[in-house]
């Protein structure tokens, strides 16, 4: 889609309209970098269209996010947050003709956002900016945020919806991935482990992030140092192991997520071993020693997770991941769950790594 005209004076932003272009990866909502100029300069935006398809209650979503942004910038501890722009009428999103619900950012000036770790200390610098996000929102007063996407990181629900599809079978396609299908039930125990830590009390369900991919953390393009958190819309309750499980997932990898040749697939212990250093300096201090035990298995459970969830597509016909081939899912499962492999045949080092910057960073 194109940025909508009507958009362009609905929030409280001075001067006059000059450009806009779309910006970022994201596949969920539709973004765009703008450009306001006032007095002869020119002052850059984001302006986003949320994914009601998605996203069903953006009310919600956006008090979610007013709520914690206010909450971080109130911290003053060097670290940034997105600032909102408030709408012309006070609120902070506004509706168009067409009934979509857009909100706007001032632009973070003098960074960038990588996809993939050109190095360790991008990777160091990621993990402590996610480590400080859930550290500088322990204390987040009011009410819990609302749940955007309900049991988004449920592990354990997320494999029985996976059971139920091979079963039914709706497109035939079970007998080809039966050695996959094998691998994700037999590892069911682990989805359950962590169910029950936390259904005991003993994992707390604190304010996280819930995506913790490495280019939703802004980086200095001088300093290389993390400047602040971006994309916060499935901020709500959860564990802080999935967010540094699903972290370690993605930056940690070899290859992407939809590599064919599975040879090139492994998870890399030096990038790992620059996450945990970073995640455990900052986060640390209000972990329970339960929440610590849990850092080494989280990176296996949310890999287990999300190899679960593209052959659940798979096998339903592709209907919620994008794809771009006829056996995209397929491809993406079997990746993570080369990863998930490599990962178990490294447990006891990535055991050694969390012991190792737990005890440093004490």
């Amino acid at each position: 889609m194109d940025f909508p005209k009507e958009i362009e004076s609905l929030f409280l932003i001075e001067g006059e309209f000059v450009e806009s272009r779309r910006w970022g990866s994201g596949n969920v909502n539709d973004t765009f970098l703008t450009i306001f100029r006032c007095k002869g300069i020119e002052k850059r935006y984001i302006h986003q269209r949320i994914n009601h398809l998605v996203f069903t209650d953006p009310k919600g979503l956006m008090e979610n996010l007013r709520r914690v942004t206010d909450h971080l910038a109130s911290k003053e501890n060097g670290w940034r947050s997105l600032r909102l722009i408030n709408a012309s009428d006070g609120d902070w999103f506004v509706k168009d003709g067409a009934g979509n619900f857009w909100r706007a950012f001032e632009y973070v000036e003098n960074t960038e956002s990588p996809l993939y770790a050109k190095d360790l200390t991008q990777a160091y610098e990621a993990a402590r900016a996610f480590g400080a996000f859930q550290r500088d929102l322990i204390d987040l007063p009011g009410p819990p945020l609302r749940e955007t996407i309900p049991e988004f990181h449920h592990t354990r629900k997320r494999l029985d919806r996976f059971a139920e599809v091979v079963a039914l079978d709706p497109c035939g396609r079970a007998k080809e991935v039966e050695a996959e299908t094998a691998i994700i039930l037999e590892r069911r125990s682990l989805a359950e482990w962590f169910e029950a830590k936390e259904s005991s009390g003993e994992l707390p369900r604190r304010v996280v992030h819930n995506d913790t991919k490495l280019n939703n953390v802004m980086l200095d393009r001088k300093t290389g140092k993390a400047v602040c958190v971006i994309d916060l819309d499935t901020v709500m309750p959860g564990l802080a192991a999935s967010d540094f499980g699903d972290l370690a997932r993605s930056a940690a990898a070899s290859a992407t997520e939809d590599e064919t040749d599975l040879k090139e697939m492994i998870f890399r212990l030096d990038v790992f071993e620059a996450l945990s250093r970073g995640y455990l300096e900052e986060a640390l201090s209000f972990l329970t020693p339960a929440e610590v035990e849990s850092l080494p298995l989280a990176p296996l459970a949310l890999t287990l997770e999300l190899g679960a969830r593209f052959l659940t597509d798979y096998l339903e016909g592709d209907v919620y991941f994008k794809t771009i081939s006829p056996k995209h899912n397929l491809d993406r499962s079997r990746s993570q769950l080369k990863l998930l492999l490599s990962m178990e045949e490294q447990e006891e080092q990535i055991r050694e790594i969390i012991d190792r910057y737990a005890t440093i960073s004490a």
